[in-house]
């Protein structure tokens, strides 16, 4: 089994890819953010930005969350370290195990938070669930390919965005609405549990 040669990391990690010196995608990601980018301006960039939004409205900025570490983190950090008041918004596809949802309504209470929650008719998740399964296998070989050349967060993008497709396709949609949207920013979550969601025609 191939391994990276600096973090022995294996190749069955998904969407793990090496270069020709053995050492794998992750290495080179964080290598090149500690070496390329520069931390200092980036964090002049990003207040600026929020000192625009700060106090511009009822709101000063708007975050999806799933729930997961990432949203989580993001949340705390435009609360607590930036002093934002965000409106979170949540996309509910009717899988949210009960752990995640106590975590979610911990996280909410304690940063102090509005939150609106978004649940789409289930008729529609069943019929886009149904469509997944059908086109799931096409869609993982297309991973298997698109793993050798893409890198893994233009991959997440790729395909995060087949259920807000097949959204608008159903619906005869020409361009993205709020609803598209919202299940594309709710795709990868929804894809790491694909298994479960995967529901009997």
């Amino acid at each position: 089994m191939k391994t990276c040669s600096k973090c022995v990391m294996p190749e069955t990690a998904e969407t793990l890819a090496f270069d020709d010196k053995g050492v794998c995608s992750v290495c080179r990601q964080v290598e090149f953010k500690q070496t390329t980018i520069d931390w200092t301006a980036r964090r002049a960039e990003l207040d600026g930005l929020l000192d625009k939004a700060r106090g511009s409205g009822d709101y000063d900025c708007i975050v999806p969350f799933s729930g997961g570490k990432d949203s989580t983190f993001t949340l705390w950090y435009l609360v607590r370290e930036c002093g934002l008041k965000p409106l979170v918004v949540r996309f509910d596809h009717g899988f949210m195990r009960p752990t995640l949802i106590e975590n979610n309504t911990r996280t909410f209470r304690t940063l102090g938070v509005d939150v609106h929650t978004f649940t789409p008719n289930w008729q529609v998740v069943r019929k886009l669930m149904g469509q997944v399964g059908h086109e799931v296998q096409l869609a993982g070989l297309a991973a298997t390919a698109a793993r050798e050349f893409l890198p893994a967060s233009a991959m997440t993008l790729v395909l995060a965005g087949v259920p807000a497709a097949l959204y608008e396709r159903a619906k005869g949609l020409k361009e993205s609405t709020p609803v598209s949207i919202g299940i594309w920013l709710a795709g990868t979550l929804m894809l790491v549990g694909l298994p479960y969601l995967l529901l009997p025609s």
